[in-house]
């Protein structure tokens, strides 16, 4: 049972020039707390006590020590905080009038008596308080028994609705008798609505010793919606009687009130419209609801007074207010905090009082500047966001400038309290228009708080206007609130995956695992063991997954390569999965979960129930082809289920042969294993010079129904030959070559495109030519809209190409952003006319190939502090955001000043949407290390990509002792300076260069110097520091005594009227004496 007690004391600290005497003054004792109002015996007490130094001079604490009997100071120790009890501080430096706490520790109640003295002993002296303890002495206990609530946090005496939790009682026997054959008896003193003793109604005790304790424990039930208030428990023992005060949480029933508003902006010099929104969030209804603004400098209410009465808020209901917000005349935009101080009564009569701040963007006055760009972000200022948990948060980013912004990028800078949760903190938005807005959607976790705060979070903008790059800085305000007290918190670790999928024996099935922290406390170390079976494994990987920490409702999904043995009937497994985790207090749980898996026999395994089979990697020949030349289109069809009897071919060509199989009839096909055809073929001479389509086919059964999915390559070829058949014929427009700005097209890419419009024809112009173009799947039109053009319409206009001449035309298009992943024909058609205004139409086609961009994402990792020296072991969350599925994923660790084991993770096939974890062990070598994880992945199109992600993390170095520490000094005297050791000769501390002065001047600066060597030396002890004054007197005494001699000598030498060698020689002889 531990109790603290909070002593803050003041110490002003200054020092005498003349005397080299401290002065402490300023003594105060702020304030005591306590967990409980009396103190028993052996109970432990923590001392805080908070020093603030002189306003002139550094010093040092270098002792606390405690008198009294009342406290047991044998395993007392001391840390000096800064900032509070959770900032340690390293040394036991006190700067000129610096705060600082020294958390005393260790201290146990003896019981005898209440009385104690504090003393802190620094460099300027000793510093002492009288505190008497709030106890129960063994000295003054009368009664015969003491029933005592425990303070512990998963026993205090408070219950939420809707909830059932264990309570505990301390029952104490101070009498000098045994207490045998007792029974506690505990009830509610009056008649409650809602509450209830479920366990412990009556306890027996079979002895209590003299002088001893014994804890029984009871357990309360409260209904969801009983009433919040006090209410009384009766604890009653051999007659005796205690009354324990019961407090019940429901916030869902007690009004809750919010203030926001509907208006954006704010002119100063000016009157503005504000329409204010009083929301009641609770069900009980708020009664007497005031407001009253604060008053402001430059803001308050026009028209009216500053407070407003409301009258009764019913729950859920909501009450406006159309008020004019007066805002003086600024000089320059500024945001304004109006702060509106809410009163109301709720049903039981207690009387609410809060601040609610409103942020008002209050505009300067306008004046006449050059166009300039500008980004504002804002956020639903009513939003209520919870300490401790994840909350989202919408950012709105308007481009308010007078020109585009282009480039745009945000950093929401982490606080000490929160950060942005389960991505990165940069976030890309691009350009935005002048007026354009955009919504940036992120998760921000907040951490635990005592009580509500309002946190500022910086955004860092950087984006480019003009040519100018720009970097700025805003700011938004969170209104976070401290949750409420809960109690008997434990992590609780579900598996969940999806039952209806089937798995098939004798291959390697994907299993889709959610792994979640349904429990009411944060998790670390999360560990799945999945336990040998006798039909099941994973494959190409240990069983044992280290999940590292999880969140309260935090998610995880595991994609696990699961190979099932082969055998014929259908079968149901059991995947028995030990799942650990360890707790906040240390403690281990750990306890087996079981999921269940529909696994299909190779009997059975022939249907093609569940069997979709699609086109992948397909790869046509690049350049130009001549008639006759050999060249190549391969492929791949891939099965999401067990297939058979389909037929691969190829579709009706027009003036292209193919010159090898062409027809393929696979009798079965496994899940996700792809098959891969390459046909040979030949362009005909007849082949006119254009790009030519070849679609593929493939034919199966699927849910009782042939099935036929198509897909096209296509070639460009080149025929000089029939070109010229046509060259007394009328003109013919085709495209004689084209290009994409871009070698690979994802969803939502804008493409540009040059194509050449080729007038085959060797004697006629074409004139008046519009060329529409149109995209949609394979060679047919459909309703589908494919691309979306840019810029400009869809139609292109050229006024003459010559014969046998080539115009080229440019245009863009955007990719639609659900486009699949394959090929798309991209339509031209031709109208235009003859040189005797004949019309003619012509059709050219395009393909292009959309892959979905494969892209990867790292999570927060498990820590940004690696120690030097050390194995690290680290958690580094994987996501796959991209739109398909990723195969032969390699991710590795590359970088300078460190070493890693376990540096390679390989991932079979990366599901679209899927997570996979990845944990190196980094060894760093030095204190600064660049560090970049790398991965390597081949994405739907079957093309190789390789993405860097740079980690950053703060490197402990291992630090050598301190100066203070590697020195052993006079017990109550601080190392003096330390930084200058070389400096020093003799036992007194001399510096080195005070060997030979040369003059007076220079031997009264040495002296100066000594004394001030000296003070820094002794300053920790008065008695010494008297003792060094002392010395300093008498060698001036000493220096002033040897001046006035030289003084009186030279006088009598002048007086003597010798000659210039025998002054010479005397003079000679008072300076080599003086030297001595």
């Amino acid at each position: 049972m531990k109790k603290f007690m909070l002593l803050t004391l003041a110490l002003g600290i200054g020092l005498s020039q003349t005397t080299f005497a401290y002065d402490a003054t300023g003594i105060r004792l702020e304030d005591v707390d306590y967990t409980r109002e009396n103190l028993f015996e052996d109970d432990e007490v923590e001392i805080v006590v908070s020093v603030i130094g002189s306003s002139d001079k550094d010093t040092q604490i270098n002792q606390v020590s405690i008198k009294g009997e009342a406290i047991d100071t044998s395993e007392m120790d001391w840390e000096v905080y800064q900032g509070g009890t959770n900032n340690r501080q390293d040394d036991t430096e006190l700067g000129m009038s610096e705060l600082v706490d020294i958390k005393i520790s260790g201290l146990t109640y003896t019981g005898v008596g209440n009385e104690l003295t504090v003393t802190v002993s620094t460099g300027a002296g000793s510093v002492s308080e009288d505190i008497t303890l709030n106890a129960i002495s063994n000295d003054t206990i009368t009664g015969a028994l003491v029933l005592d609530p425990k303070v512990e946090s998963n026993m205090s005496m408070s219950i939420n609705a809707g909830e059932t939790k264990s309570m505990g009682l301390t029952i104490k026997n101070t009498s000098d008798i045994d207490l045998v054959n007792s029974v506690v008896k505990i009830n509610f003193a009056e008649t409650t609505v809602g509450l209830a003793i479920e366990e412990g109604n009556y306890i027996d005790i079979s002895s209590i010793k003299y002088g001893r304790s014994h804890e029984v424990y009871f357990v309360v039930s409260a209904t969801e919606d009983v009433p919040r208030g006090t209410y009384k428990i009766n604890a009653e023992i051999n007659g005796m009687n205690q009354i324990i005060w019961l407090e019940v949480k429901n916030s869902s029933n007690s009004p809750t009130l919010n203030i926001s508003y509907d208006n954006t902006q704010f002119q100063s010099g000016a009157s503005n419209p504000l329409t204010l929104n009083i929301q009641n969030s609770g069900k009980e209804v708020a009664h007497n609801v005031k407001l009253n603004l604060q008053s402001k400098e430059v803001l308050g209410l026009a028209g009216s007074s500053s407070m407003l009465n409301l009258g009764s808020i019913e729950g859920g209901d909501m009450v406006q207010l159309d008020l004019a917000l007066l805002i003086e005349e600024l000089e320059e935009d500024r945001l304004l905090v109006a702060d509106f101080e809410v009163t109301y009564e709720t049903e039981q009569g207690e009387v609410i009082s809060e601040i609610q701040k409103l942020y008002i963007d209050a505009k300067g006055a306008e004046e006449e500047t050059e166009i300039l760009p500008s980004l504002s972000i804002s956020y639903d200022t009513s939003q209520a966001f919870q300490a401790g948990q994840v909350n989202p948060l919408t950012l709105v980013i308007e481009n308010t400038g007078d020109i585009i912004a282009e480039n745009i990028k945000l950093n929401l800078k982490s606080g000490d309290n929160f950060g942005v949760f389960g991505s990165t903190s940069l976030i890309t938005i691009g350009s935005l228009y002048v007026g354009e807005e955009r919504l940036v959607n992120l998760e921000l976790f907040i951490s635990e708080m005592e009580e509500n705060q309002l946190l500022n979070a910086e955004v860092q903008v950087t984006y480019e206007a003009d040519g100018e790059s720009i970097n700025e800085t805003q700011q938004i305000y969170i209104d976070a609130k401290a949750g409420e007290e809960t109690a008997d918190t434990a992590p609780s670790i579900s598996l969940s995956y999806n039952a209806s999928k089937a798995f098939f024996a004798g291959q390697t099935n994907t299993l889709s695992l959610i792994v979640k922290n349904i429990g009411d406390e944060a998790a670390k170390n999360v560990k799945l063991n999945l336990q040998s079976g006798e039909n099941l494994g994973i494959a190409g990987s240990g069983s044992l997954i280290n999940l590292g920490p999880m969140e309260i409702g935090e998610e995880k999904h595991l994609n696990l390569n699961l190979l099932i043995e082969d055998f014929e009937e259908n079968k149901l497994l059991t995947a028995d999965f030990l799942v650990t985790c360890e707790m906040n207090d240390g403690k281990v749980n750990s306890e087996n979960q079981q999921i269940y898996l529909n696994a299909i026999g190779n009997e059975e395994a022939d249907t093609n129930e569940n069997a979709q089979v699609t086109f992948k990697n397909i790869f046509s020949p690049t350049g130009t082809i001549l008639p006759g030349q050999e060249f190549e289109v391969s492929f791949s069809i891939i099965s999401s289920g067990y297939a058979e009897d389909i037929e691969v071919s190829l579709g009706e060509l027009k003036n292209i042969v193919p010159i090898s199989q062409n027809k393929f009839m696979i009798d079965s096909l496994s899940p996700n294993t792809p098959k891969t055809f390459t046909i040979k073929m030949i362009a005909t001479d007849e082949a006119a010079t254009q790009n030519h389509p070849i679609e593929l086919l493939v034919k199966y059964e699927y849910d009782d129904e042939i099935q036929t999915e198509a897909q096209y390559a296509n070639v460009y070829v080149y025929n000089e030959e029939a070109d010229d058949d046509d060259a007394t014929s009328l003109p013919k427009v085709i495209i004689g070559g084209y290009s994409f700005s871009t070698e690979t097209i994802h969803p939502g890419d804008e493409v540009t495109v040059h194509v050449d419009l080729l007038n085959t024809n060797s004697e006629q112009s074409v004139n008046n030519l519009t060329a529409t173009y149109s995209s949609s799947l394979g060679q047919e039109f459909d309703s589908q809209q494919i691309i979306t053009p840019v810029g400009s319409g869809n139609t292109l206009y050229t006024s003459y190409i010559a014969p046998e001449s080539t115009v080229t035309q440019t245009f863009s298009f955007k990719v639609a952003n659900d486009a699949g992943n394959q090929s798309y024909s991209l339509e031209i058609e031709f109208d235009y006319e003859t040189e005797d205004a004949e019309k003619l139409t012509s059709k050219e086609a395009i393909l292009f190939t959309v892959t979905e961009e494969g892209r990867i994402e790292v999570g927060e990792i498990s820590t940004t502090t690696l120690t030097q020296g050390k194995s690290n072991d680290l958690t580094i969350p994987l996501y796959n955001r991209g739109k398909s599925d990723l195969e032969n994923v390699m991710i590795s660790l590359e970088g300078n000043g460190f070493t890693v084991s376990d540096n390679q993770l390989y991932i079979n096939s990366f599901t679209e949407g899927g997570t996979e974890y990845y944990l190196p062990i980094v060894t760093p070598n030095t204190d600064k290390i660049q560090i970049a994880l790398v991965a390597e992945f081949e994405d739907s199109a079957g093309n190789m990509q390789t993405t860097s992600y740079p980690l950053h993390f703060d490197v402990k170095s291992s630090q050598s002792p301190s100066r203070d520490q590697q020195f052993m000094f006079p017990e109550g005297m601080p190392a003096a300076m330390p930084g200058k050791p070389n400096n020093m000769q003799g036992g007194m501390g001399m510096p080195s260069d005070m060997a030979q002065p040369t003059d007076d001047s220079s031997l009264m600066s040495k002296v100066t110097s000594v004394l001030n060597n000296v003070l820094n030396v002794f300053k920790a002890d008065p008695n010494l520091m008297y003792a060094c004054a002392s010395v300093v007197g008498l060698l001036g005494v000493f220096m002033i005594n040897r001046k006035i001699k030289k003084r009186k000598n030279n006088k009598f030498i002048e007086d003597l009227d010798l000659g210039e060698e025998d002054s010479k020689q005397l003079t000679e002889g008072d300076v080599k004496d003086e030297n001595d």
